[in-house]
């Protein structure tokens, strides 16, 4: 039997069904299927289909949110109305309910499409946010700090960002670390996996330090393989936090309650699809990349984790099958690559003043990554695009991802060399 709100996304479902997918045989109306086959976003064929399954979405998301906003109307989602084909669709839940509406949209999604949210529809929903941003500072209470900050497109507006700073934490720094690692350790191969088994013999007080504990995360942290399942873990993990962080304000001069605080964070964001694991990362992707927040500064070893983490998201990119790296998976890989080399390149920047020697892949993925964003419409653009990016890195036989993966791991395996060497 149905829940009141499956009713409702049933209702919504057939509207959008007849406003966008009508006339395009190969999905069925309910069960919603393609092809008589579960729809996955990610492994779709068929371009135009793609298109078709976007225009969907972008209408029936939306649509969905503004239910559960009614029904909590003290929370809200983040805008959810995504224009790139290509791209996932991210959203944010805020205010004093965002766990529980986010929990709803995940079990009412799940029971009436029988599917979870990101295979169906590349849609994320988070309600973890290990670092925010806002108007005010009202909402930030001790211990958690606020950094006054601009927008790149609006100057004049204040903007303050809140979280705990704890960079210079000792224990911190191994635990964020560690989880950059876990990132990397999920989507490595077994070869490159002993490959990095070498630098523990070189690095033993360091990389050895920190890629046990990654191991030790792995083995504590059991991951399910159904993403449904994962989701019933982060939502755990996100009610866990919400009390850990009403305890941390009310006792804020306990830095162990602190540390616990920013490990359980890091444990939520494990569980989640599509998701950061690391503070460092976070805040140097969404904020100072993406949302393009200026004066609000990273560390060295923040940046690393970023290098770190981002590389792992690069590894799984890289090792989906050969026919996707021909097709819509070639941008999440221009994506991940150009955040590696970009943060790397940060480091170098930070340390000496000038660009790494892998600069020249940053500025060509990033034209790559530019030309595919928002502007892919038919299947020969997504061609061309994977084309661009193994001419980045010098790969001269199209989609080649054996040769792909060789080269992106040798040159994370040569930026480990280097930033343990300095011991980043």
């Amino acid at each position: 039997m149905r829940s009141p709100l499956q009713e409702t996304i049933a209702d919504i479902h057939n509207q959008v069904y007849d406003e966008t997918l009508g006339r395009n045989k190969r999905f069925s109306k309910y069960p919603f299927r393609y092809k008589n086959k579960k729809i996955n976003y990610h492994n779709l064929r068929e371009f135009s289909d793609l298109k078709d399954l976007h225009a969907y979405r972008r209408r029936f998301i939306p649509l969905v949110f503004q239910v559960l906003t009614d029904f909590y109307p003290e929370s809200e989602f983040s805008d959810a109305g995504s224009t790139n084909i290509t791209s996932d669709i991210d959203a944010m839940a805020f205010g004093p309910y965002k766990e529980e509406m986010k929990q709803d949209f995940n079990l009412s999604f799940e029971g009436f499409f029988n599917q979870d949210s990101s295979s169906l529809l590349d849609v994320n929903v988070y309600d973890v946010q290990m670092i925010s941003l806002s108007d005010t500072q009202e909402n930030c209470r001790p211990p958690f700090v606020t950094s006054p900050v601009k927008m790149a497109k609006d100057p004049e507006a204040p903007k303050y960002i809140c979280r705990l700073d704890l960079r210079d934490d000792p224990e911190v720094r191994v635990d964020q670390r560690a989880w950059a690692f876990v990132k990397l350790l999920l989507y490595a191969s077994e070869h490159e996996k002993k490959l990095l088994f070498l630098l523990e013999n070189v690095y033993p007080d360091t990389f050895h330090r920190d890629i046990t504990l990654a191991r030790r995360y792995l083995q504590v942290y059991k991951r399910p393989k159904s993403v449904m399942s994962q989701n019933r873990l982060y939502e755990k993990a996100s009610m866990d936090l919400r009390v850990l962080r009403e305890r941390l304000v009310a006792n804020p001069d306990n830095l162990a309650l602190q540390r616990e605080y920013v490990h359980q964070g890091s444990v939520a964001t494990y569980y989640a699809q599509d998701a950061y694991f690391t503070v460092g990362t976070l805040a140097d992707v969404v904020f100072l990349q993406q949302m393009q927040v200026q004066g609000y500064d990273l560390t060295i070893t923040e940046y690393v984790d970023s290098v770190i983490e981002n590389f792992g998201d690069l590894c799984k990119a890289v090792h989906l099958d050969h026919h996707m790296m021909c097709g819509a998976a070639v941008v999440d890989v221009s994506k991940y690559l150009f955040r590696t080399i970009h943060a790397l390149d940060m480091v170098y920047d930070l340390e000496w003043g000038s660009h790494s020697p892998f600069g020249n892949i940053e500025e060509k993925t990033k034209k790559v990554k530019e030309t595919v964003r928002g502007k892919i419409t038919e299947a020969k653009q997504v061609k061309h695009a994977a084309e661009d990016i193994m001419k980045a890195v010098n790969i001269p036989d199209k989609c080649n991802i054996n040769e792909l993966r060789e080269k992106t791991f040798l040159l994370l395996f040569s930026m480990l060399v280097f930033m343990y060497k300095h011991n980043y």
